[in-house]
């Protein structure tokens, strides 16, 4: 369509001055020597700034091809050395060793694993010190039927009550924290029950809790996990917000962004997602993953089951938010 307007308006230049002269000066074909001289002398003034609108036009195009072709080059360069380092990279799980695309998969799970069996124990064990009386009665029960000291309590009521009013009026959170371990114990010291009931409690409530924590879990697990695989998971990251960086620039840039949306893996979105929520510090570059809508990738439902407790649309979309918030 673009060509097409400019073909359009490059005819309807060149045919404006003969329309003008002929409707000026109509008449048959002169005989006279000196008005073709002045026609020439007309026409060749005329032509002569649309030969040079011409040339100037197609000095551009070829200055924008020759740009297009050297950004091409950089690119699809700086693409097949991610692919390169993608490939070279191994992740051994027991006594199976994962290679190339596979690692992102085995490393995606390690951050839902470690989100969904080890975070939310600790959100729930947080939830109980600081707001027991938020808890609801299903999950209280469950700590109850887990609770090794139950036998000294006679029955749900009395324990909920009990244990709310003991957490509530310990002066701090030190002294919560502390007060808590009597009925629960200490924390790793948990029995696979008492786990699992706290688990309960940081799954359903995982968004439900302010952001700012949110992301300290986020950042913790970034943190564990980056122990294992940080060598790789930080040039990794560093090498996708290069990419954005140029694409966001580049002349083709929607061709660069379809390029990259089309060889993201359900993986790797999942993993930059977790890489971003527990940044420590401002986000620079890796605004462009939303801002490109790369992390619009995760939306469907299929890819939003690979992360924590499973969000709603409306929820994820406000994860996103919160996440990219750059503050």
């Amino acid at each position: 369509m673009h060509k097409r307007i400019i073909l359009g308006s490059f005819v309807a230049v060149g045919v404006l001055p003969l329309g003008i002269y002929f409707f000026n000066f109509h008449g048959s074909l002169s005989a006279e020597h000196r008005e073709w001289a002045e026609f020439g002398s007309y026409v060749s003034g005329a032509y002569g700034a649309f030969a040079f609108l011409i040339l100037a036009y197609t000095t551009d195009l070829t200055r924008r091809q020759f740009q297009i072709q050297n950004q091409d080059n950089f690119f699809f360069k700086l693409h097949d050395s991610l692919e390169g380092r993608i490939a070279s990279n191994t992740v051994v799980v027991g006594s199976t060793t994962h290679t190339a695309h596979q690692t992102f998969k085995v490393v995606a799970e390690r951050f839902h694993e470690e989100l969904s069996a080890v975070q939310t124990i600790e959100i729930g064990r947080l939830l109980l010190c600081k707001t027991p009386e938020k808890i609801g009665d299903l999950y209280f029960e469950k700590i109850f039927e887990a609770a090794e000291n139950r036998r000294s309590i006679n029955s749900f009521t009395e324990y909920k009550a009990s244990f709310i009013t003991s957490i509530n009026s310990q002066c701090d959170f030190h002294a919560r924290w502390e007060k808590l371990k009597f009925y629960i114990g200490s924390r790793g010291a948990e029995s696979e029950k008492l786990r699992d009931a706290l688990r309960a409690i940081g799954s359903v409530n995982f968004y439900k809790i302010p952001f700012s924590d949110r992301r300290q879990h986020y950042s913790a697990v970034v943190q564990r996990i980056s122990d294992d695989y940080g060598e790789f998971l930080d040039g990794y990251l560093k090498n996708i917000c290069f990419l954005l960086e140029f694409a966001t620039n580049a002349v083709n840039r929607a061709t660069y962004v379809d390029f990259l949306k089309a060889h993201f893996t359900q993986h790797e979105l999942i993993i930059l997602f977790y890489l971003v929520a527990g940044r420590d510090g401002k986000l620079g570059s890796m605004k462009n993953l939303r801002d490109l809508g790369i992390m619009d990738g995760l939306h469907t439902i299929s890819r939003r089951s690979l992360i924590i407790d499973t969000p709603s649309n409306e929820e994820f979309k406000h994860e996103i938010e919160n996440v990219f918030c750059d503050e």
